[in-house]
Order: structure tokens, then sequence, then C-alpha cells
């Protein structure tokens, strides 16, 4: 509804515009022929030019004009707006009743229009005619005549055709005939049933109607008599009914029509004042139709293979999921997340399969099942978080906790790519690891990640979940972050995805990830990442690291960072046996050496910890070796 409304105000704009042109600059001006049709397209354009979208970068450019600029800042603001309006949930309760009452109005418009015809028809029917070339000149009684509709003149019986005053208005309505007039006002009848509620539409059918007797009264006296035709106008009585679409003879107001008869044009003039117009529409398609590029274009299509990636929608029929705030379900928004991921794809080297495309209900072991049969390549589940703590928000990437599963350092790489590119728009959490609840990452065969997209129970990211730009967006860095990770697959990580236990493997690039536990973060970006499958381990070259704990934060670099493979590698730093250059010390000293002080960091997991150290390593082991300084060693 909001967007609808959007897109109306919008047109409501635009025609305005292009209206106040024509009052100042075409009124009353005697090119009639160039006002009738700028008038007719003020009814067209008006739609037309809020619905085209012309994406806006100039990022590239090092100095941009002022010019450029102006155009970036609107595009800028129009793709800002859209964003918040174009939602499909409603923020009004009032809804239905705008909608109502826009449906009866223009109803009543319609039935009006029906009527109108249903008359002429009438009059066709119960009255003679004749034929007068290719017109047909019908004789009646009818009051408001004459008039002209299409090809039919209505002639009132009491003119006399032969008198003076007879063949001037034959001539005046046959003009109206040769040049269509009755096809404009069928057209700007339509434009209001559809935009009633506009204001200028009307003003348009208004000036319209008067440029027609401007046309028509200046052609038929081309050979005729001005003087007779400007008396025949003063001393007509205004009809006491008029037909709708149809074009009367006695048509007021008279006094612009006889200032019409006896103005003279200055063709210079009249030639400058047109022109205007196209400036004019520059304007407006800078007003209304640039749009900011986006940013989350799909990355590469041209990959060497085409990539099966199965996507579920979690939950489905009698299996509803979690409750959002606004009483919808995660099996709902799951489905639509789906859809989404359908639409945006355009990568044709990546070919999408889904579990469900409706809402039905199926086992997990069907869907494990549904994965294996397809032999994916990758495998991705959707679905919704819920919590009591109404303020949780944000994406979480889930993978599965066992060392001993097949495609985990894919998984978990998967998982940081589609993490990496949903943070440039949304908050996400990083990638976690979970014990319950996700069997199906486990049953199959290939690289798999599940994806809570967002809190149902957070209102910030529930108005994200029902805006269909958002899920648009959503989508594209999911498939963007997909798309990544296969580019990182053929650049070198490895040869496919079931070859990462084969062999060590490596990949240059700028490369961002996490390494969470229950209390500490560990944030990372590096150049490069190499996955070594004899270790269990993640080696990363010239990381920057920040660790993030409940209290505080504190940054360090490093030419290398190991993180182990497994997902229980710490239970907390506070907890953790901190080794720097081979002797015990403490968490504090860690944070308190210089950022650049730190030529290697290896994060050992609690098993491996445990088989060096013992009961030391319990906790998990952090190693750091400094570049030849001295580091104050504690005993604690």
């Amino acid at each position: 509804m909001l967007s609808t409304a959007y897109y109306f105000l919008q047109v409501i704009i635009c025609s305005g515009i292009l209206l106040l042109y024509y009052w100042f600059f075409l009124r009353n001006k005697q090119f009639h022929q160039y006002n009738r049709f700028y008038l007719l397209s003020v009814g067209l354009l008006s739609w037309f030019i809020p619905l085209i979208k012309i994406p806006v970068n100039y990022s590239s450019i090092n100095q941009p004009t002022p010019v450029i600029q102006l155009v970036n800042l609107v595009a800028s603001n129009n793709s800002e707006i859209e964003s918040v309006v174009l939602q499909e949930a409603s923020l009004f309760t009032w809804e239905r009743l705008l909608t109502s009452i826009y449906i009866v109005v223009s109803a009543i418009l319609l039935l009006s229009l029906i009527v109108a015809c249903t008359k002429i028809y009438k009059l066709l029917k119960t009255n003679s005619g004749r034929t007068l070339g290719d017109v047909f000149l019908i004789i009646t009684n009818a009051k408001g005549t004459p008039f002209s509709f299409f090809k039919y003149i209505f002639l009132h019986e009491a003119i006399d055709l032969h008198s003076a005053t007879g063949k001037q208005i034959i001539q005046h309505e046959l003009v109206h005939v040769k040049e269509k007039h009755s096809a404009d006002k069928l057209f700007m009848q339509l434009v209001i049933i559809v935009g009633w509620m506009n204001p200028f539409f009307w003003i348009c059918k208004k000036e319209l109607s008067m440029i027609h007797e401007f046309v028509a009264d200046d052609q038929s006296i081309q050979n005729g008599d001005t003087k007779a035709l400007a008396e025949m106008l003063l001393i007509s009585a205004y009809p006491q009914q008029k037909f709708l679409l149809t074009n009367p003879f006695f048509f007021s107001p008279i006094k612009r029509r006889l200032t019409m008869l006896t103005q003279k044009n200055n063709p210079k003039l009249s030639y400058l004042r047109r022109l205007i117009a196209l400036p004019l529409l520059a304007i407006l398609v800078t007003l209304f139709a640039f749009r900011k590029k986006e940013t989350t274009p799909t990355l590469n299509n041209d990959f060497n293979k085409v990539y099966t990636v199965v996507i579920d929608a979690g939950h489905g029929g009698e299996d509803k999921g979690a409750i959002a705030l606004d009483g919808k379900y995660e099996k709902d928004f799951a489905l639509l997340l789906l859809q989404t991921l359908k639409e945006v794809n355009t990568n044709k080297h990546i070919n999408l399969v889904f579990t469900r495309h409706t809402d039905v209900f199926q086992k997990v072991t069907d869907k494990a099942d549904f994965v294996n049969e397809h032999k994916a390549d990758l495998f991705i589940s959707l679905h919704l978080n819920s919590e009591l703590d109404k303020q949780k928000n944000g994406f979480e990437i889930i993978v599965p906790n066992n060392a001993e599963r097949k495609n985990l350092a894919a998984s978990k790489l998967l998982g940081a790519a589609i993490n990496q590119s949903l943070q440039k728009d949304f908050v996400s959490n990083g990638v976690t690891t979970k014990e319950k609840g996700i069997w199906i990452l486990k049953a199959t065969e290939c690289p798999a990640v599940l994806l809570e997209c967002g809190y149902l129970t957070n209102a910030k990211d529930l108005s994200l979940l029902n805006s269909k730009a958002q899920r648009i967006k959503m989508g594209q860095l999911i498939l963007e972050g997909v798309e990544q990770y296969l580019k990182n697959i053929e650049a070198g990580v490895m040869n496919n995805t079931k070859s990462i236990h084969d062999k060590k493997s490596a990949i240059s690039g700028n490369v961002e990830g996490s390494f969470t536990n229950e209390n500490d973060t560990i944030k990372f970006n590096a150049t490069d990442v190499s996955i070594n499958a004899e270790s269990n381990s993640l080696m990363f070259k010239k990381p920057q690291v920040t660790i993030q704990q409940k209290k505080e934060k504190y940054s360090l670099q490093a030419d290398t960072l190991t993180l182990p493979n497994t997902p229980n590698s710490l239970k907390s730093l506070d907890k953790a046996l901190i080794i720097i250059n081979g002797e015990k010390s403490t968490i504090n000293v860690l944070k308190s050496l210089s950022p650049n002080a730190i030529q290697k960091m290896d994060v050992l997991s609690i098993d491996t910890g445990m088989s060096l150290y013992g009961e030391n390593g319990k906790n998990g082991v952090i190693k750091v070796v400094t570049k030849n300084i001295v580091v104050p060693i504690s005993k604690a």
C-alpha cells in the first residue's frame, strides 16, 4: 500500500511540474496542435517517468563535476526513500479503507463513461441520419447538440443546414471528426478513471477540451468569416445538457475562443516556448528516474562449471517454526527468502535447486536425501531466530560442531564468505557452531551452512524481513557470498569441494572471518588463507586481529595467524593458556603488546592444547612469537 501511495505521489508531482510549464509558457498561445499533444503527453508521461529506473554510480570518477554530484545526490535520495516505502507489509491500519475508496470512485467514473456511451448509442438508434462523405450526420432534438463523436455529428433539427450558421457549425464539427478529438477525450477520461485523485489530470482534461475548440475554430474560419463565427459564439446560449466524450459546438468559455480568433502569433517566440519542454523532460527524468547503483551485483558468471546449490526453506506445513512479533511464522519468511533467491539469481553457472516451493511439511531425513541425491556442491538451509531478549538481532551463520565432518573446513569458508558479504548492509554475527538442531548439516555430503536470517522477535529485523526491497538485498548478498566462495575455490583453495582433505591449499585476496566462543570473538582480516587438512588448521597471512571480550576490545597484528579447524578451540581468552616466546604468560601481557609486535599467533584446540600442555591446556592455548622484543613474563 505504501509503495503504491508513493508512486501515485510521484505521478501527481510529475504531472504538476509538466502542467506548470504549460500554464506559464503554452496556455492561450496559438500553437494549438503542439499544446494538444503536450497535454496528452502529460497524461502519459506522468505515469511513465516515475517507473523509469536508471542506475547511477560515479565512484570511479576521480573528479566528478557538480552536475554529476547533483545527479548522484538525487539518485541516493531516491534509493533511500524507496528502501523505506517499498514494503509489502502495510504500516497503516486503514489500508483497506483507502483502497476501497479508490476503487469505489474509479468504479463510479467508469460507470459514468459507460452511461455516456450508452446515451450516444441510443441517439444513434432512435434518430435518422445521412452520410456526409465519410461522416454520418444524425438529426435529433436532443439537448446539448450540436456535437460530434468520432465519425458521427449530432445536429439539432432546428438548425438549417443550408444557412450560413448551419454551414459554419458543420464545418466546425467536421474539424473535430477529422482531428479525432473524441479519441483524445476518451484517453483523458481513462486517465481520470485511474488517477482521479490527481487534480492536475482534471485540469488537463479541461484544457484539452478548450484546445479542441481552438483547433476547430481556427480551421473552420480559414475559408470562412471570422466575424460571423464570433457573433455566433456571442449570441449562442449554453446547452442545457452535455454529453461526456463529445465535442459540443457551444463550448465555454467564449472569451478565450474569441481571443484566439483575433490573436496574432510571434513565430520566433513560439518556437522558444516549445523548446523549453526538452530541458524540462531532462529535469524530470533526473528527479524521478535516477537511482543509486546497487553495489551487490553478481560477481562472476565465468566459472569453470555449473554448480548445484540446494536451498532449503526451513520448516513448512504443520511445522510452523518460530513466531514473529506480528504473528507470522518462520516457515513463511523462510519461503519468502527462498523465492527471493530464485528471483535475484542471474548467474548462469549457479543452479539453484529448492527442497520445497510451497508450504508443505518435509522430514529432515528426506531433505538430506534430496541434497545428496542431487549431488549438490553446496547446501544452505534458511531459518529465522527467536529469542526472549528482543534486543538480539542480526544474521547468524551456523556450521556443524564436529571435527570429523567431511567438509567442515569448506563449510566454514562458505559461512565466512556469506558473513563477509552480509556485513556490507546488515548485522551479521559471524560463523558459529552448534551440536543440536542441525542434523541436516551433518547428514549432507557437501559443504553446508544454516543461515539464521535475523530475529523474528526483534522489531528492526522483522521490518527488514517484511520489506521486499530489503529481502532482495539479502538475497543478492547471500548469493554474492556464494559466488565469492566459488571464486575462491576456482582460484586455488581446492580443485573441488571434496579434495580439501587431500592436499594443502591456499587462496590469495582479502579474507575476513571470525572465531567465536561463549565469551569472546576473534575477528580477522588477512591477505590470504591456507587450509592444512593434515593439521586441521587455517593459516592467515598478514592478519589484522580484533579481539572482542565482554567488557573490552583490543587489536593485534601479526605476520601469520593459525586457527584450528575445530569449533571448540577456546573456552575463554581469560582462561586460555597464554604462551609468549615459549614462556607461560597472561592475557594482560598479551593485551599490552604493541599491535605491530607479533610475528606469529597460533590458536590451539583444546585437544591439541591438552596433548602438549596437559591440564594447563584444557581451556585452549594461544601461542605468540614476537618480533625480537623483550616481553615481560608473568608466572601467574
